[in-house]
């Protein structure tokens, strides 16, 4: 375009009358080139012992793209944190503990306190489930993802961090085939353990899921579940890592009052 104007001054100053002159047109900025994401990212190692991974799913209801961190328990500490009556989204938890990776916890009632049995540094809120669910569990750095059906919870048990929550999606590897599903499609957050013993955590934030469908994706997946429980879907689902480039995830829309995290 410089030059288009310099052109026409010059031609005024000179006093050109050719007609049949044409003023060069400005070549267009060349876009930047966007590389799309792949489909599928792979693992890749945030810190000692956390990995992450984006991968995009297509379902009946539609397609997603799945949020999911593996975390290597010998190389981590988790915790359960509960401040009852106080809901918070998930960045704010993250940045309150100094944590490394954040999920949301099990279901609370409308005053921000949370159903089952909680336990946050050994001590106890609420009531176990009987006859449903699971429980994440941490006792003495061993980590349990397992059914409250198979299993149920004994008092004489010692947790230092517990939540519970329903239903539970994977047992044995296997889908749970015993879901009362009542068909909903809805945001999804998930805690499992797999195979080597490795706590996953995914999060499926588009309404694409009913459970039935998402126990048994999670079953054929990859991911090599043993066990997986439902933590609390809708505007609570999130999960978010902190990383050397600042914070990876997905944050809850809404605010909770439980969390798993992890240092």
């Amino acid at each position: 375009m410089r030059r288009s104007v310099c052109w026409i001054a010059l031609a005024l100053l000179t006093g050109c009358a050719d007609s049949g002159a044409v003023a060069p047109v400005a070549s267009a900025e060349p876009s930047p080139r966007v590389t799309p994401a792949p489909q599928d990212t792979g693992w890749q190692t945030v810190s000692a012992g956390i990995e992450i991974r984006e991968l995009d799913v297509t379902h009946q209801a539609g397609r997603d793209r799945l949020h999911i961190a593996r975390v290597d328990p010998s190389l981590a500490a988790f915790e359960v944190r509960y401040t009852p009556g106080d809901a918070r989204r998930l960045d704010e938890w993250l940045n309150a503990e100094q944590a490394r990776l954040v999920i949301n916890g099990g279901f609370f009632d409308p005053n921000a306190h949370a159903l089952g049995l909680l336990i946050s540094d050994g001590r106890s809120f609420g009531e176990t489930y009987v006859g449903l669910g699971g429980l994440f569990g941490v006792s003495g750095g061993r980590v349990q993802v397992r059914s409250l059906v198979f299993m149920p919870y004994s008092s004489g048990e010692s947790f230092d961090q517990l939540v519970q929550c329903f239903p539970m999606l994977v047992n044995g590897g296997a889908p749970n085939v015993h879901i009362r599903d009542d068909g909903d499609r809805a945001p999804r957050s998930v805690v499992g353990l797999d195979r080597q013993g490795r706590v996953v955590f995914l999060l499926s934030l588009r309404p694409i899921f009913r459970l039935t469908d998402l126990g048994a994706w999670l079953a054929r997946s990859d991911l090599d579940l043993d066990s997986a429980l439902n933590l609390d879907g809708g505007t609570s689902s999130g999960l978010v890592v902190r990383t050397a480039d600042g914070v990876w995830g997905l944050n809850s829309w809404g605010g909770v009052p439980a969390v798993i995290v992890v240092r």
